[in-house]
C-alpha cells in the first residue's frame, strides 16, 4: 500500500517519467534486500517464542511504519531543496525497515523443527495474500474515495494497530496491556492531529518546488483518482499529473492557450463531419471543436475519469457533458488510434 502512494507523489512530481518507476522499484528492492540480511543479524538461537522477542517485534514494527510514513513528507517537503530522485533514499530506508519484518516474524513465530518448511509456507502465503489485497484495495478503492494526506493517514493508524496488537500477542506483564492500549491511543492521536502539517498540500510542493510559498501557494481544485492527479490553479491554468495541461479558455479574442490551433481544423478540412479527440484535458478546445461547422459526431476518449467532473465545475464547458455530439469515452486512447 505505501509503494503505491510513493509511486503517485513521484509520478507527479517527475510528470509521468517512464524511469520513476524503475528508479522507485530499485530503491525498493534494494532496501527490501539489505534490511532482510540485517535482520539476520538479529536471529539469534533460542530466541523462538520468547515474549520479549515478541515486545521488541511490535517496536520494530512501528518504526518500520513510521519510517514509510515519512516518505512522502520526505518528497513533498525536500522537493524545495532536491531534484527528486534524491527522496528515493528514504525509500530504501522504509522498505528495509518493512522488508525485515518478515524474516523476524518468521524467526520468532517457527520453531526449527522438521516442519519448520511448511509453517514458512504459510507465513510467506500469508505475506502475498497481504501485499495483493493491499495493492488492490489502496490502488482501486483508496485512490478513488480517499486524498493522499488521508490515505498516508489510514495507512499509518493501521501500522500502529499492528503494532499494538503483535505486542498484546506477547502476553504483557500485569498493567502492560492497559499501558499498551493507552499508549497506542496517544499515538493515534499524534497522528491525527500531526497529519495535515506532515501531508500540508503536497502537490503544490511537488509542482512549484523553490518558487513554493507558505503563505500564498494553494490550487483552486485537486481531483485525484486511481488514474491520476488534476489541480487547477487559482487563475484556471490545470495540471494533469504534474504536467502542464492548458487553461480554462474558449475565446478567440482573449487566448490564453492558443486556442486557434483548434479553429484550424476547420481550415484543414471544409466541414469534418466525425472527429476523435484524444484527451479532454480543460475541455477548452473540445467546446470549439463540438461547434464547428459540419460536425455531426465528436468523440473524446480521456483515461482519466477525473476531468468529467473538473470540466462539470466550470460553466464555460459544461456543456460539453451534455451536447448530444458529443460522446466521451473512459479509456486508454491507444485503442482508439488503432
Amino acid at each position: 500500500s505505501y509503494e503505491i502512494l510513493w509511486y503517485r507523489v513521484i509520478a507527479f512530481e517527475s510528470w509521468g517519467a517512464p524511469g520513476a518507476f524503475g528508479l522507485l522499484l530499485a530503491a525498493y528492492l534494494l532496501g527490501i534486500a539489505g534490511g532482510s540480511r540485517v535482520a539476520g543479524v538479529f536471529c539469534k538461537e533460542g530466541d523462538t517464542g520468547k515474549p520479549e522477542k515478541l515486545r521488541a517485534l511490535a517496536t520494530f514494527t512501528f518504526a518500520a511504519n513510521l519510517a514509510a510514513y515519512l516518505v512522502v513528507p520526505a518528497f513533498t517537503y525536500g522537493a524545495q531543496k532536491y531534484e527528486w530522485p534524491a527522496p528515493l533514499a528514504a525509500v530504501a530506508i522504509a522498505a528495509a525497515l518493512s522488508g525485515s519484518v518478515l524474516p523476524l516474524v518468521a524467526h520468532f513465530g517457527i520453531a526449527p523443527d522438521d516442519r519448520a518448511g511448511q509453517k514458512l509456507s504459510y507465513v510467506y502465503l500469508s505475506n502475498i495474500v497481504g501485499s495483493t489485497l493491499g495493492s488492490l484495495v489502496t490502488g482501486f478503492v483508496f485512490m478513488d474515495t480517499m486524498s493522499l494526506p488521508t490515505i498516508g493517514l489510514v495507512l499509518a493508524l493501521l501500522g500502529v494497530v499492528v503494532s499494538a496488537g503483535i505486542f498484546v500477542a506477547s502476553k504483557p506483564p500485569k498493567g502492560g496491556l492497559g499501558a499498551t492500549l493507552l499508549l497506542a491511543a496517544v499515538v493515534c492521536f499524534a497522528f491525527v492531529r500531526g497529519n495535515p502539517h506532515a501531508y500540508d498540500r503536497p502537490y503544490e510542493r511537488l509542482l512549484y518546488k523553490k518558487t513554493f510559498d507558505e503563505k500564498t501557494t494553494k490550487f483552486a481544485e485537486v481531483i485525484e483518482t486511481k488514474s491520476g492527479v488534476i489541480t487547477v490553479t487559482p487563475d484556471g491554468v490545470v495540471y494533469g499529473g504534474g504536467a502542464y495541461d492548458g487553461k480554462f479558455n474558449t475565446s478567440i479574442v482573449y487566448d490564453r492557450n492558443g486556442l486557434m490551433r483548434a479553429y484550424s481544423i476547420g481550415a484543414m478540412h471544409p466541414a469534418p463531419k466525425r472527429v476523435l479527440m484524444v484527451g479532454l484535458a480543460s475541455g477548452s478546445w473540445a467546446q470549439v471543436v463540438a461547434h464547428l461547422p459540419g460536425v455531426e459526431s465528436f468523440t473524446i476518449v480521456e483515461i482519466n475519469p477525473g476531468y468529467l467532473k473538473l470540466v462539470a465545475n466550470h460553466p464555460e464547458v459544461a456543456p460539453l457533458l451534455s451536447n448530444p455530439k458529443v460522446r466521451i469515452v473512459t479509456d486508454d486512447g491507444r485503442r482508439w488510434l488503432l
